[in-house]
């Protein structure tokens, strides 16, 4: 069994790495969204992750808070108005994804660092406890379970969250959504200004498919759905209904002849929300929030035929945006600046671009790179074969364009040892700041080191 199992895990790895769109390098680190209903948020912000000038680890906390703000919201007006008091509660568990561009447009998200992940399961926080105990007391209660902010007054606050999605950001309905081509072309859209590496989708999910420990993420029809199909010539069960639903799983639906079964009376069905981050000739591949323990290394495989049938909903994000900066402040040297790099070490490309964990941005108009290679004598040499790249525009278009971003081919550039020099200039000067050992592959962000000097 346990050759048999290194077999299989070691085929599953091999499909994900074969894969013909893959942006597994691309995304932020595997996180756990621990015993929540937060996989939206988490597959939200995973997507912004992704995009030059954000973080790479946002706060998933405060944009699950802000939503169920939203939603409490709503619902009371909706009560005192009309009288009608909400069927599941004020504030319900989990989201649709759809639900998040309003509330990403208008309230933002800010940094992880400004509200970090609470991950508590229900019976271990107080908020929740107070909830459980004063059953229907409070809509606000309700609230604080949910959301997990103790602290309204920073939910009041618009501003506080500082980046934004574009308002081209499209919402994949169903039955769009489960037509596969439909968001492999979203993937391959290499249009300047368009950053998809990452689409949050929601899936029709059974808890037991899921969290199968001996299928390593590899979500597909033969293993993990019980059907049966009413034809006129009787009723086909598994595993003759497994072929039949792969050839023409469309007219069986707008027939109405599937039946899909539980596992067993325990089984509920539920939705769940991932990222989907390349596709094979076979499925997605996807990006989870449970952990790097789940599927491979956190990722997993979902088969186009199980897409088609268990897929609700997928948000394209095309573009973002940061907040405005402060006008009154032009300070550019007191920012806290950070550098984003993505580096792919076998096509040897490297991309840059920089945001701050400042909680607004200083007043500044361009940004310049210029990269650095040390020498085997510890001496550092500008690498000549990679021009200065400027990113620069006039407020506000400026903070639209994710602080820059571009691909350079480093060539022999020894990118371990590289380092980055960006210089922020604002109207009357400018500022730099020196980046270290930027050739980690994948996606990172560093902060500046000043104990190190480049000449």
């Amino acid at each position: 069994m346990k050759a048999l199992a290194l077999i299989f895990t070691a085929a599953l790895f091999a499909s994900l790495a074969q894969a013909n769109v893959d942006n597994r390098d691309f995304q932020s680190p595997v996180r756990n969204q621990l015993g929540r209903g937060t996989c939206t948020a988490f597959a939200v912000a995973g997507a912004m992750e992704a995009m030059p000038g954000m973080p790479t680890q946002l706060s998933t906390q405060y944009l699950y808070a802000v939503m169920k703000k939203t939603e409490l919201e709503q619902n009371v007006k909706t009560f005192l108005t009309l009288g009608v008091r909400p069927k599941n509660g004020f504030v319900t568990a989990g989201e649709a994804l759809e639900h998040y561009v309003p509330v990403l447009q208008n309230y933002g998200i800010p940094s992880e660092r400004f509200m970090p992940y609470d991950g508590l399961p229900p019976e271990q926080n107080l908020a929740c406890a107070v909830t459980s105990h004063f059953s229907g007391a409070s809509p606000q209660l309700d609230f604080l379970c949910q959301a997990r902010v103790t602290d309204n007054e920073i939910l009041r606050t618009t501003p506080y969250g500082k980046y934004h999605i574009g308002a081209d950001t499209e919402v994949i309905h169903y039955p769009q959504v489960q037509n596969p081509e439909v968001l492999k072309a979203a993937l391959e859209d290499r249009r300047a200004g368009h950053w998809v590496r990452s689409i949050p989708v929601s899936y029709l999910i059974q808890s037991s498919q899921w969290n199968d420990p001996s299928a390593r993420g590899n979500i597909d029809l033969d293993q993990h759905v019980l059907v049966e199909i009413r034809l006129p010539t009787g009723v086909v069960r598994m595993p003759l209904a497994i072929a039949i639903l792969r050839a023409d799983y469309p007219t069986l639906e707008e027939s109405g002849n599937i039946l899909l079964v539980k596992f067993s009376p325990q089984d509920e069905w539920a939705g769940h929300a991932v990222e989907i981050v390349g596709y094979d000739d076979t499925g997605f591949l996807i990006k989870n929030s449970w952990g790097t323990a789940w599927g491979t290394a956190g990722y997993g495989h979902v088969s186009f035929a199980y897409h088609r049938i268990f897929s609700t909903q997928a948000l394209v994000i095309h573009s973002g945006w940061s907040k405005p900066p402060a006008t009154n402040n032009a300070q550019v040297q007191y920012a806290d600046y950070r550098l984003k790099v993505f580096f792919d070490p076998l096509r040897r490309n490297l991309s840059l671009s920089t945001f701050t964990e400042s909680r607004e941005d200083p007043l500044f108009s361009m940004v310049t790179y210029q990269v650095y290679a040390q020498g085997i004598l510890g001496n550092w040499m500008r690498a000549t074969q990679l021009p200065s790249f400027y990113s620069s525009a006039l407020y506000p278009e400026y903070w639209s364009q994710g602080f820059g971003a571009t691909f350079w081919n480093v060539m022999n550039l020894p990118t371990k040892l590289a380092a980055v020099v960006t210089y922020y200039t604002d109207p009357n000067s400018y500022t730099t700041r020196t980046y270290y050992d930027i050739g980690q592959p994948g996606l990172h962000d560093f902060a500046p080191n000043s104990q190190l000097a480049i000449p």
